[in-house]
């Protein structure tokens, strides 16, 4: 990835998403860019409705790891190459296959079905790989390696574990901050972002209106919606919803609250809806 900014080679702007990307990198001009000593990268540019993905690799190098006793996979969507095109940048995700540059993936989404794309291609003869993949725990990436790995056991990196992300107060474990970043809704986001600033005990007491607090219950704080709000929005500058009019955090928070609180005094029958 680094040699394509130092080679002196003039790459064009690219303002058409990661199509264009796949056409430059495959054009007669810029194929001497994909050699590495032993070998040529392969490309590979897969679209499933809004979901692409550039794939750069060596499928026989990969194939070597199929008798590795663990496979480690992360990404980041802070860092990619400087010739990536300049459209929603902050959508490209350089995930880099055991740590190795020889097989690294651009993508515009970090979605279960993205991860899907890509797994696909880049591992398609490890169904019967049964060693571990370290992974961090943004679980659309580990839900994705279970699917193309099944017998593989999906080992949490420690490094991951121990990081804590503290935002206006609130500590974010791993999982935690992959939840909140992965939800596909405004509202599923700050229905993840209140089961770390409450716990589902406090939630049980908790009520919005005035009107039913009594004994032992409490009414939310204007506070505490309005950290709610801001710990949402600095969220959508991380890894941004696309939003619709029912994603208004400033109009729907205190209807999201209710809903939420009456949810969780619900009771089992309604446990997984609400933990999103």
């Amino acid at each position: 990835m680094q040699r394509w900014t130092r080679n002196g080679k003039s790459f064009p702007v690219m303002n058409g998403g990661l199509k264009e990307l796949y056409e430059i990198l495959t054009s007669d001009d810029h194929l001497d860019n994909l050699e590495y000593i032993g070998g040529r990268l392969k490309v590979e540019y897969k679209v499933n409705k809004d979901i692409e993905s550039v794939i750069l690799w060596n499928p026989q190098y990969i194939a070597k790891f199929k008798v590795c006793d663990m496979l480690c996979g992360d990404g980041t969507f802070s860092r990619f190459p400087a010739i990536a095109p300049k459209i929603d940048t902050k959508h490209h995700q350089l995930y880099v296959i055991n740590a190795i540059y020889k097989s690294s993936i651009l993508m515009n989404h970090k979605s279960e079905a993205a991860y899907d794309s890509v797994f696909e291609v880049i591992f398609k003869d490890f169904e019967t790989f049964n060693k571990d993949i370290m992974a961090d725990f943004e679980i659309a990436s580990r839900n994705s390696f279970k699917r193309v790995m099944p017998l593989a056991d999906i080992r949490g990196c420690y490094f991951h574990h121990v990081q804590f992300t503290e935002i206006d107060g609130i500590r974010f474990d791993p999982e935690q901050y992959a939840s909140v970043l992965m939800a596909g809704t405004m509202q599923a986001r700050a229905g993840r972002v209140m089961n770390v600033v409450w716990t589902r005990e406090q939630m049980k007491k908790l009520y919005l209106s005035q009107a039913k607090v009594q004994g032992e219950f409490s009414q939310v704080t204007q506070q505490e919606i309005s950290k709610i709000k801001r710990l949402c929005k600095y969220l959508q500058k991380k890894n941004p919803i696309s939003l619709t009019s029912r994603d208004d955090i400033d109009k729907c928070i205190k209807k999201w609250i209710s809903d939420k609180l009456r949810e969780v005094k619900r009771g089992p029958r309604n446990q997984r809806r609400s933990q999103d």
